[in-house]
């Protein structure tokens, strides 16, 4: 595989009268995730199938490093070995008897050798974590394993540019987690990735890149960092905000903390105006923390009185806060530091409250973010399943800051 961009030129793609997408151009990079963004209809779905060559375009044309889309059986068939398409459902790829079979076709498709095809599939099944169902049946799957098998079929054939759609529809947290990794070690093999999302916190995660898309038009094109940290210009989209930029902008605007987000660093940067060296907010909210829901309590007025007799208010600030979210996830705690913020989740217990506050007393005896202990390490996470505006920027009655 040769790391190759995949461009559009003035693309414009029909459906008989219907337009699907109008005068796209845009550029996703070799070696860089490209997300696409944008409402139901925006032309997201256009976009990739006119990179995929399922219909030919209207006008423009689409390049992939030097090649450019033909639609003649020549053509597709050279285009087939660039540029690979993992549908919105899986199902819709996936046509062997055996998963070896139909990671098979495309190679086999190809005419390579049976030697070849042989190692490229157990490569493959080996990279995406599905040797143990290399003779399965496709349809025994779980939607995640489906959603690996489809982008294995995709990988076998080695092209330099992989597209896909809404990849992380119906998955869990854990083949969300999952998927990610995958869609990394590809960027970071120089494959180009192009792929349509209404994920937010998905896009905030793994996009290099972002494309929002209107009305079939490109609305706007920007590092997705520097695009998704404004939320403003998100709003102007009709995007919402990620978890992490809103929690910023809540905070920020409680007086919490002071400085926005930098466009180009790796997560938020939140500096408190006391110099401190953290904010820890708790959820207690509709119901991640709530004892009459089946959650463990959050001991609130064990961890004010731990803050205050460590002397923790001047340097690490405590707020008991609304919903952060996910509310299936118990007891969500946000960190939040000139580092970045991050969040933990399913604190149930005495000992991992014990542990936080142990941390924060050590971090800041230490000047720095210290790694999490053993036992809060493996309780951290990303994903958001919604956003934390609406509590944190409430009204005063229901967030209550614990700053001398």
């Amino acid at each position: 595989m040769t790391a190759a961009d995949l461009v559009f030129d003035g693309v414009t793609l029909r459906y008989g009268d219907t337009v699907g997408c109008r005068d796209v151009s845009l550029r996703a990079k070799g070696g860089r995730i490209t997300v696409l963004l944008g409402e139901n209809g925006s032309g997201k779905s256009s976009v990739l199938a006119a990179a995929a060559g399922l219909h030919p375009l209207a006008g423009g044309t689409v390049r992939a490093g030097e090649a450019t889309l033909a639609h003649t059986r020549r053509g597709l068939a050279d285009w087939r070995r660039r540029v690979g398409l993992v549908m919105h459902d899986p199902d819709d790829q996936l046509l062997g008897t055996t998963l070896c079979e139909d990671v098979a076709f495309g190679p086999t498709n190809l005419g390579l050798p049976r030697l070849e095809i042989a190692a490229r599939v157990d490569r493959v099944l080996a990279a995406l974590d599905l040797e143990e169902q290399h003779d399965a049946s496709p349809a025994s799957l779980s939607h995640g394993q489906k959603l690996r098998a489809a982008i294995a079929g995709i990988v076998a054939m080695d092209p330099p540019v992989l597209l896909l759609d809404e990849p992380t529809s119906g998955l869990d947290a854990g083949a969300t987690a999952q998927l990610e990794r995958l869609l990394l070690e590809m960027r970071n093999a120089g494959r180009c990735i192009l792929l349509s999302t209404h994920d937010i916190e998905f896009a905030w995660r793994i996009g290099d890149d972002a494309v929002v898309m209107h009305q079939g038009a490109v609305a706007s094109a920007d590092a997705a960092r520097a695009l998704l940290a404004d939320s403003a210009r998100c709003a102007a989209l009709g995007l919402r905000a990620p978890t992490a930029v809103a929690v910023r902008d809540a905070l920020q605007a409680r007086g919490i903390v002071a400085s926005p987000a930098v466009a180009d660093e790796t997560s938020c940067s939140l500096t408190t105006k006391r110099r401190a060296l953290a904010s820890v907010v708790v959820c207690v909210g509709c119901c991640c923390g709530r004892v009459d829901r089946g959650r463990p309590a959050v001991p609130v007025d064990w961890l004010k009185a731990e803050f205050k007799r460590r002397k923790l208010l001047h340097h690490v600030h405590l707020t008991i806060s609304g919903c952060l979210g996910p509310c299936d996830v118990p007891n969500v705690v946000a960190i939040a530091s000139d580092e970045g913020t991050f969040y933990l989740g399913r604190l149930e217990t005495q000992r991992h409250f014990e542990a936080l506050v142990e941390w924060a007393s050590d971090t800041w005896t230490a000047g720095t973010l210290l790694p999490l202990p053993p036992l809060l390490a493996p309780l951290r996470f990303e994903r958001f399943s919604t956003p934390a505006t609406a509590a944190l920027a409430a009204a005063d009655a229901t967030v209550t800051a614990v700053i001398p």
